[in-house]
């Protein structure tokens, strides 16, 4: 059996380059998608190479006297190669497009010699399992597709702005709820690529938020990963039927349940089903996230990415993420804020807060109290950070979440949005703002 070609298109190589000799101006759209490497045949990367280094003026004449300067122009043909390029290249319109088509064989070859890579580590390498995972996962990490990438010109740029304020004349929405009207109302909601970030110290409520976000999204049909670090599927689930029917959530654990009670519960079992509701639950790392919500939206449509908790994620002790904590917990941030930019989703995660808060008079959080920060104020398009005052003086504003709108970069705007536990839905609903 003879060995297969690795993936390449050569028509659309030679169209890359000859779009480049027909209009110049194209080169800036190219170099924004490909390098030399992605080019499979030598000779084109030689002829691309040539026209980076001349960066503008390039003809005939110019491309042939730099190949010849590198002693490089008979190798690709000599100038006869140069008018091939040229007059087999119908338009130089679609530049972008044949650049893509390129990158795109190039990524192919570069997952097959991945690929490779991992079959010879599984066949002689030693360790354990786990020892041979984590180098598979180092691997499959650095063939990961780039952020998209590229120049948009004018006339697009124009186009993008006439949708934009279409749709806010048509008072069309479409980005993704918080789930609650006054935070909606003060923040304006989630627009894809945003990251977000909800700080509490333990057992204020940075879960149930999170579970309460992901439901109301699923009930509008949105696609939503939750991605939990901290709770296990069961005590999720056991949340979500409490949520979803009034049942007390001790009785339910007990499994004292009326007829009717039992009726509703399998009510939402049904819902469930049919529910764009999907958990991801383990020892997670930030890329296996990311990785699960991009086969997620290629597969079945992605809309939300939630994530409980930053602090509990692998890479928080993965020496590789970086020499310190700080560092680590960094490289979360910055993964998080570009997925959401690659996927074009909102991703929102839960942070931990350190236990500066607890000795500050008032207990009031601040963004400094996010544990570890730096790089998660930094990232961070929304930062919400929550407050029982109950939790420090008992008896005081029962049943009052606050949130703590510190930070929004679109809008710029810092203020409280008040929540209140309602015990018989176990879940937390509107109050009236206070700015």
């Amino acid at each position: 059996m003879t060995d297969k070609l690795p993936p390449h298109c050569i028509e659309a190589e030679e169209a890359v380059l000859g779009s480049i000799l027909i209009n110049p101006e194209c080169l800036n759209d190219v170099r924004a998608i490909v390098g030399v490497k992605d080019f499979f045949r030598d000779k084109n990367q030689w002829v691309f190479e040539a026209m980076l280094g001349l960066d503008g003026g390039i003809d005939q004449v110019t491309l042939t006297k730099e190949l010849e300067r590198a002693d490089r122009l008979d190798a690709v043909g000599g100038p006869a190669y140069l008018s091939h390029l040229a007059s087999n290249t119908p338009t130089s319109v679609h530049a972008r497009h044949y650049a893509g088509i390129v990158a795109n064989e190039s990524y192919r070859r570069r997952l097959i010699g991945g690929i490779t890579e991992i079959n010879e580590l599984v066949y002689n390498g030693n360790g354990d399992s786990m020892e041979l995972y984590i180098k598979a996962h180092e691997t499959l990490a650095g063939l990961e597709p780039q952020g998209k990438q590229a120049i948009i010109k004018p006339k697009e740029h124009a186009e993008l702005m006439l949708g934009m304020l279409s749709q806010r004349r048509e008072k069309r929405f479409d980005g993704v709820s918080f789930g609650y009207r006054d935070l909606d109302d003060f923040t304006g909601g989630m627009y894809p690529g945003d990251f977000a970030i909800i700080g509490a110290r333990p057992t204020v409520g940075k879960s149930q938020l999170l579970l309460e976000m992901g439901l109301h999204n699923a009930r509008l049909g949105k696609g939503v990963l939750y991605a939990s670090a901290e709770m296990s599927l069961k005590q999720l689930t056991e949340r979500e039927v409490v949520m979803r029917t009034g049942i007390d959530i001790r009785r339910l654990r007990k499994g004292e349940l009326s007829e009717s009670e039992w009726g509703k519960a399998q009510e939402v079992v049904a819902e469930a089903a049919d529910m764009p509701l999907c958990f991801l639950i383990g020892k997670l790392s930030v890329m296996g996230i990311i990785q699960e919500a991009r086969r997620l939206k290629q597969r079945e449509g992605l809309d939300l990415v939630l994530v409980d908790y930053i602090q509990l994620l692998r890479d928080r002790s993965d020496k590789r993420c970086g020499d310190n904590l700080r560092e680590r917990i960094g490289y979360i941030s910055n993964a998080l804020k570009n997925g959401a930019g690659d996927l074009e989703i909102p991703i929102v995660a839960a942070s931990q807060f350190s236990r500066g808060v607890e000795a500050r008079e008032g207990h009031r959080p601040m963004l400094s109290d996010l544990k570890e920060s730096g790089d998660l104020e930094q990232d961070a398009d929304v930062v919400l950070l929550l407050h029982r005052p109950e939790l420090y003086e008992p008896g005081k504003d029962k049943g009052i979440l606050e949130i703590g709108v510190a930070k929004t970069r679109q809008l710029g705007l810092q203020g409280v949005v008040k929540l209140v536990w309602v015990e018989k839905e176990h879940r937390y609903r509107d109050m009236v703002r206070r700015d």
